[in-house]
């Protein structure tokens, strides 16, 4: 009968993983996601529905960050949107 030989650990995991890491792609990752963290961390002056407000209107992308926050999809969004703005009385010429 024939021994199993133990493997190395680092030849193990080269073996084993069988997923590319690509280092240009992480470190894209790793960059837009210290931004995103950085722009979440900005949104401590709503703190009145003026600071909503002006939060919104100063950075692009200050809805869609708040909606991460809420775990709220943007889909979701617009159809609570359009909830609203039916019960206020507008009347939707599209769809």
């Amino acid at each position: 009968m024939r021994k199993t030989e133990n493997l190395v650990y680092d030849n193990l995991i080269k073996s084993f993983c069988t997923f590319l890491i690509d280092n240009d792609y992480e470190t894209l990752i790793e960059k837009e996601t210290s931004e995103l963290v950085s722009a979440l961390k900005n949104l401590h002056c709503i703190g009145t529905s003026l600071g909503l407000m002006g939060c919104i209107r100063s950075d692009k992308d200050s809805l869609k960050n708040i909606l991460i926050l809420l775990d709220i999809s943007e889909e979701k969004f617009k159809r609570i949107v359009s909830m609203l703005r039916q019960e206020m009385g507008y009347k939707f010429s599209t769809e």
